[in-house]
């Protein structure tokens, strides 16, 4: 849930009015603040938000759904702004730590538009950084071309099924982004695979099925929590409406070991 009193996943983000607030009670339209980014066209839901429900588990995988809303929800839900529903789901309130090993089993979905991602953001909430950055991003996954960013005029970046790895660093809106790489180009939609992180005192190291993808130096001394989510976006992955839904990102298990 989104107070997240007992379990380990909290299903917003840290922005905006929170349900666990319990002396200010918020609305939907005040939560919707903590359900959404610029440019995507999902809105992050779950039974207590809007009684929508985006996560499932079976044979021990979590499924995190993205569909479009149906019409009797999507004012609730999407504030009358947001067509699409799917899942996110954050350690912020049960485990933040500096340094370690951090990876997640999972299967990516493959429908044009979705574009999930399986990432690390800091605690720590500055004037500068918004609470945002620094941000590490183990993989953000393009299940379609990327319309928006050109390699010739009239051709779409085709990132189609890649992983992008990409560490963000510098004022919020005005980030530098340490060399974003591709992992290595694999049956991401069919099979399971693992992405991992070590984060020391110095670097960071890349991992695709435990082999060494990439490595980065990067100096940041204090915790940060996982998040995974599965945004819908026309701008990064494709017209979602030449995708078939639902769409699913599907979770094996997330892991995390501390400095060793």
């Amino acid at each position: 849930s989104p107070a997240n009193p007992r379990g380990t996943w909290k299903s917003d983000y840290y922005f905006g009015p929170q349900r666990d607030r319990r002396s200010a009670p918020t609305t939907l339209a005040e939560q919707f603040m903590a359900r959404t980014l610029p440019g995507e066209l999902q809105v992050y839901v779950d039974p207590a938000y809007c009684g929508h429900d985006p996560f499932s588990v079976s044979q021990g995988v979590l499924s995190i759904r993205a569909e479009p809303l149906p019409d009797k929800v999507l004012f609730d839900c999407g504030r009358g702004t947001r067509r699409w529903a799917s899942g996110l789901i954050t350690t912020e309130k049960s485990l933040r730590q500096t340094y370690g090993y951090f990876e997640a089993r999972v299967k990516m979905p493959g429908a044009w538009g979705t574009w999930p991602a399986f990432w690390l953001l800091p605690t720590e909430k500055t004037a500068e950084n918004a609470g945002r950055l620094p941000e590490i991003d183990v993989f953000e996954h393009y299940a379609g071309p990327h319309p928006t960013v050109q390699v010739k005029p009239g051709v779409p970046l085709d990132r189609t099924g890649l992983a992008n790895i990409a560490v963000h660093l510098g004022r919020t809106g005005a980030e530098q982004v340490l060399h974003p790489q591709n992992q290595p180009k694999t049956t991401t939609t069919s099979e399971f695979h693992t992405y991992g992180v070590l984060w020391t005192a110095s670097e960071l190291v890349f991992y695709l099925d435990d082999r060494e993808t990439w490595r980065t130096p990067f100096q940041y001394a204090k915790p940060m929590y996982m998040l995974l989510n599965l945004a819908i976006s026309d701008k990064t992955a494709g017209d979602p409406a030449l995708g078939t839904y639902p769409a699913a990102l599907e979770i094996d298990y997330v892991r995390a070991w501390t400095a060793f």
